[in-house]
């Protein structure tokens, strides 16, 4: 195949196709594993979530995924992929653990007056006890 770019523009022209020289990227069984054909919808983020609630480990979660979705051809992401996801979760997450703990301690005290908690910090607003 050749492939021209036109001289104004950023459109490209394909000039010559010799279809002998084409060939598959990879076998249909195969396809459900190159990047293009990947994503983690967001269902499937919720669900990845809701089992890390449930302390399922990533090979669990696949597997449940897998059986849900009737194989790992139709899951449409890889572990990798699941990893990844939980991997930026973290990083969202990173530095806030102790703001999370003080709001579900705030919260629980709301709920229930005989709870009780305290909590102090240095001068650089980290948790001293």
């Amino acid at each position: 195949m050749t492939i021209v770019k036109q001289q104004r523009g950023s459109k490209w022209i394909v000039s010559k196709f010799v279809e002998n020289h084409n060939h598959c990227l990879t076998t249909p069984s195969k396809v459900h594993l190159l990047r293009s054909h990947r994503n983690v919808s967001a269902a499937k983020k919720i669900l990845a979530e809701i089992f890390s609630q449930a302390k399922i480990p990533t090979c669990q979660k696949m597997r449940l995924m897998e059986i849900d979705y009737g194989g790992p051809e139709n899951v449409g992401c890889t572990e990798r992929d699941i990893r990844n996801y939980e991997q930026s979760l973290k990083e969202l997450h990173k530095g806030h653990d102790a703001e999370t703990l003080i709001l579900s301690f705030k919260s629980e005290k709301e709920k229930n007056s005989g709870f009780f908690f305290d909590y102090e910090v240095d001068a650089n607003n980290k948790f001293i006890r």
